[in-house]
């Protein structure tokens, strides 16, 4: 199996099939409320979320022919900047975290199609691709101004999901008890339901 692996040949297919939608659904909705999960590809298109997290990033996740994409929404949607008070901090390490995954598939020609129409439709994204910074993210923290829940900070984590192509669950929590477990907590309260 090393031989596969070492050979850059990947033994699961790249295009998500129904049984691995299916798969990425039932992740979701494991997650205990409050708590804002999604999965992604590894292009950081959104496969399946839960009603929190959709109303966490506001209408970024919608239902329909093309999957929502986590990166380009960072660099290309006005409300990403509005909402993300350090979206400095969060668009380095987006590209920093998209190039650890084209270290698994350099040869890809999804993710190479998906990085060159990336860097001709934003140049931020051209200008931090060009730095060759290299930076899984696992773990961390971001910060929010969201309109309904206020200022909030959530703690996030990234499960990889084993059987698939490089898919990640990706979760955001607060403390119990704190006011951003409120803030989140009231968020999930309104959260639209995502059929």
């Amino acid at each position: 199996m090393h031989l596969l692996v070492d050979a850059g040949v990947n033994r699961y297919p790249t295009t998500p099939t129904p049984a691995m939608i299916q798969a990425a659904e039932e992740a979701v909705e494991m997650i205990a409320a409050p708590a804002a999960a999604y999965v992604i590809d590894r292009v950081s298109d959104v496969l399946a979320w839960n009603p929190t997290a959709a109303a966490l990033f506001l209408g970024h996740f919608q239902p329909g022919e093309t999957r929502p994409n986590n990166i380009r929404w960072v660099f290309c949607h006005p409300a990403a900047r509005r909402l993300l008070t350090d979206w400095t901090e969060v668009a380095d390490d987006t590209v920093a975290h998209l190039r650890a995954t084209i270290g698994h598939r350099p040869d890809d020609p999804q993710l190479l199609d998906f990085v060159s129409r990336l860097r001709t439709d934003s140049e931020e994204f051209a200008k931090r691709w060009d730095r060759r910074d290299v930076r899984p993210r696992h773990s961390g923290a971001k910060e929010f101004a969201h309109p309904v829940a206020g200022r909030l900070r959530l703690a996030y984590r990234v499960l990889d999901i084993s059987g698939t192509c490089h898919h990640r669950l990706v979760v955001y929590r607060a403390t119990p008890g704190s006011s951003d477990h409120a803030a989140l907590l009231r968020l999930t309260e309104t959260a639209p339901t995502i059929v």
